[in-house]
């Protein structure tokens, strides 16, 4: 693959990238949650550890609450994770141009550039995955105190971004089956020694807090749900074509092929290189298979399954010489992203005929910012009932709602059964004692046990309109509460 190819790769993936921060797209549900997350800085939180939290309170207390804040924070993790896979193909074939193309490949393949496009806990799962795996082959290499300490600092964080961080831990069993591996045993005490440092703050957060992380993702792992044969063979089934799915189909067979690397005519020390990179594949596909017998598996559990094999890909294409299919495999890929992040292409091309507005997966993105102005003008317009609460029915409605309007004030109207960072605040269910609010809700009409605790000061609709389509229609509701209402409506639930 000729140095030009990668030169105008790079120019043209820099500006498709770039043209999506200014495209008008709002934030994504799970970024405003985590951002709101920041507002209340902790050491844990119902589903997730705490530094999603913490980087964004970093950034937003530099640069301020922007849109572009946040998808450039992304956008520089993303960028951190693709030059450290370039640092470990190097390290690991000492191969440049080997290197550039794993490189490369992992910048389009899905499950990287979601995770580079939208501010999650992924995007910060896959940077210090990456970084942990190089400093243990560096720790590997030299058997020194600086990289030992620095694969246990980089783990620490990984567990402080995202649980799944904790399968990590199957790399430290490598040494076991090296000759020589007692050598590692004090550099391998240290990283344990250290990620239990790291977590200790989570587990004390979440004995506190009746071990409600735990209990949310038992449940996500399908704790106490009956196994059913024809469930089973459709969730299997999504398992693994979600997997096809996040590597790229264009690129599924040279994945296939490299997978078969035993068979191979490659370097006995290259099959052993290649073994350590698809430790974790085969790891997470073994576990959520499990999983996958009760339970639908979501396509971004396995992210980390997917991170070096690129690294993979790119060293077959290289001793094959698969060139040509490679570049065949980019441009499909490219397109399908192309069509995916800029929508307006469908309807010029009339692939919207095809591929309707609701099965659009950006449709989620829109709206968000109008109906936050318009919540802001009716506080403008209604100040002197100031200070309102808004109030709506899903916390991640709610959560866009918060960034949106600039009022950190929220509550969510939600099963109190159902997990969420609302419940740990008490802030689920209307209040003990009603306060003048701001209720945004996409059912039609008011509920009728609120005129018993607040007076309707007025209701306005607001249709979300996307790609020339109504979407959904919310109402908005500026409520006064009655200065006789002193009692609780519902009481949230204690966890």
């Amino acid at each position: 693959m000729s140095f030009t190819f990668r030169l105008t790769y790079w120019c043209l993936y820099g500006c498709f990238r770039i043209g999506f921060l200014f495209s008008g797209y709002n934030l994504f549900s799970e970024e405003a949650q985590y951002w709101l997350w920041s507002k209340h800085p902790d050491w844990a939180y119902y589903s997730k550890p705490p530094l999603i939290a913490w980087v964004n309170l970093i950034t937003s207390s530099i640069f301020g609450n922007h849109e572009l804040v946040i998808r450039l924070t992304a956008l520089a993790f993303g960028a951190a994770t693709l030059y450290m896979l370039y640092k470990v193909s190097l390290l690991l074939f000492d191969d440049e141009l080997l290197a550039s193309l794993a490189t490369m490949i992992l910048s389009i393949m899905p499950y990287f550039m979601l995770a580079s496009t939208f501010l999650t806990t992924d995007s910060l799962l896959l940077f210090f995955w990456v970084s942990t795996f190089y400093f243990f082959l560096k720790a590997l290499q030299f058997n020194t105190l600086r990289y030992w300490l620095l694969t246990g600092l980089s783990f620490g964080l990984g567990c402080l971004s995202k649980q799944a961080m904790l399968f990590f831990l199957l790399f430290l069993l490598v040494p076991f089956f090296l000759r020589g591996g007692k050598r590692y045993l004090a550099g391998q005490a240290l990283v344990l020694m250290l990620v239990l440092a790291f977590n200790l703050p989570q587990v004390w957060w979440n004995y506190h807090h009746n071990w409600i992380m735990q209990r949310h993702l038992m449940q996500l792992a399908g704790a106490g749900t009956e196994m059913e044969t024809s469930h089973t063979a459709k969730n299997l089934a999504e398992l693994f074509g979600g997997f096809i799915l996040m590597n790229s189909p264009f690129f599924l067979l040279l994945l296939l092929r490299v997978l078969s690397f035993r068979f191979r005519p490659f370097p006995a020390a290259d099959k052993q290189k290649l073994t350590l990179l698809f430790i974790p594949t085969i790891g997470s596909l073994l576990l959520f298979s499990c999983v996958a017998l009760v339970k639908r598996v979501e396509v971004n559990w396995y992210n980390i399954g997917c991170l070096l094999l690129p690294i993979g890909i790119a060293y077959l294409i290289v001793q094959e010489k698969r060139f040509g299919q490679a570049r065949i495999a980019f441009c499909l890929t490219g397109a399908c992203w192309l069509f995916f992040l800029y929508p307006m292409l469908q309807d010029y091309t009339g692939l919207s005929r095809i591929v309707p507005v609701r099965h659009d997966g950006l449709k989620r993105l829109a709206g968000w910012q109008q109906l936050g102005q318009r919540v802001r003008q009716l506080s403008t317009k209604h100040a002197t009932l100031a200070p309102f609460q808004i109030t709506s029915v899903d916390y991640q409605v709610t959560s866009l709602l918060a960034f949106y309007s600039g009022n950190t004030n929220v509550r969510c109207i939600c099963e109190a059964k159902k997990y969420n960072q609302f419940v740990i605040w008490s802030a689920t269910g209307w209040p003990r004692i009603p306060q003048n609010t701001i209720f945004v809700t996409d059912r039609a009409d008011l509920p009728t046990h609120l005129h018993l605790h607040y007076d309707l000061v007025e209701a306005q609709q607001m249709p979300v309109n996307y790609r020339k389509q109504t979407l959904y229609t919310y109402t908005i509701y500026v409520l006064r509460a009655k200065p006789e209402s002193s009692y609780t409506l519902s009481k949230p639930k204690s966890f």
